[in-house]
């Protein structure tokens, strides 16, 4: 995963004063907070971002950040969500023991997934998402500069 050559490819791609629009899977998240949850591997995410690294982005590729925001619960993400209220573990940075990694084979882990699964397809087909949650996404919308001269890959 190369995201700092992927975003200067696309901002060579805009014209001067052009708009960039990047979503990304934010960290931490209930996405993210789910264990061995495979969408968040790789192929799928190579990469979990905050507000911070968006900024950094658009700063190392000589974009205009013109906002930078969690990205709202989404109905088509429901299961996610209901996933996450159902699993029995979660994966959380900065603590000691299950917390400290996010993919391991155990079987509880695993156990869980499948039950939190199979609980979350139940409660995604009879009820609407939960609410109050928390954002899995965060979208950063910079414009490319006026001028012609844009930062070049080193």
């Amino acid at each position: 995963a190369d995201p700092l050559g992927f975003t200067r490819q696309l901002v060579a791609l805009l014209r001067p004063g052009g708009t960039l629009i990047i979503c990304a899977p934010l960290h931490p998240s209930p996405l993210t907070e789910i264990p061995n949850f495979l969408i968040n591997a790789p192929p799928h995410h190579l990469t979990w971002w905050t507000a911070s690294a968006c900024q950094a982005l658009a700063d190392a590729v000589g974009v205009e950040a013109l906002e930078i925001v969690d990205v709202a619960a989404s109905p088509h993400e429901a299961i996610v969500y209901w996933m996450h209220r159902f699993s029995l573990l979660r994966a959380r940075p900065g603590r000691p023991g299950i917390d400290e990694r996010y993919f391991a084979h155990r079987w509880s882990w695993h156990l869980n997934l499948a039950l939190s699964y199979l609980l979350a397809r139940l409660a995604t087909a009879v009820l609407p998402p939960p609410r109050g949650g928390r954002p899995c996404n965060v979208m950063l919308i910079a414009r490319s500069p006026q001028d012609s001269t844009r930062d070049q890959p080193d």
